[in-house]
């Protein structure tokens, strides 16, 4: 029985060790698909790209940034787990020195982006606020039929008794 749990201790730590080289290459992906997404807003400098092109970096660059911050939880958790086990432990130090790299180039592109980001959210909150002051206007307008007896020429003298 204690061989038996051994073997499948062991076999879950490779499984793991397994998998967390799936969510790097996973996170490799997701940040070389930022850079494609940056790519044109890189090249085009200041000038403005469509609405959808910026929607498309905004959420890539969240995603990224998603499966950066899983990443390095999951790689951190397994390296606190292979301790004693020099294969695992090599093997965890170079997915280590892949994340560090796509760290490099998910900063490299969230400076490129962050910019566009800005005025997107910029762009989004404006808009809002033109919709609510559009709703708000057309209260003030009901409002105020509403109120026309009350406050027109004649101010309510049909109200008064007398």
């Amino acid at each position: 029985l204690a061989q038996f749990k051994k073997d499948t201790e062991s076999r879950k730590k490779i499984a793991m060790i397994q998998e967390a080289g799936e969510k790097v290459t996973a996170l490799e992906t997701e940040v070389k698909l930022l850079g494609e997404l940056a790519e044109p807003f890189a090249k085009d400098g200041e000038k403005d790209e469509s609405e959808e092109a910026t929607d498309k970096l905004v959420a890539q660059l969240k995603a990224a940034q998603g499966a950066m911050d899983t990443t390095k939880r999951f790689l951190s958790a397994r390296q606190r787990g292979a301790r004693g086990n020099e294969a695992h432990t090599d093997t965890l130090a170079g997915l280590e020195k892949r994340v560090r790299e796509a760290q490099g180039n998910l900063a490299k592109h969230k400076r490129i982006a962050s910019a566009y980001e800005a005025k997107y959210i910029a762009k989004n909150v404006v808009a809002e606020a033109e919709a609510k002051l559009a709703e708000i206007d057309e209260e003030v307008k009901k409002a105020t039929e509403a109120a026309a007896p009350l406050i027109g020429e004649e101010a309510g003298e049909r109200f008064l008794v007398g």
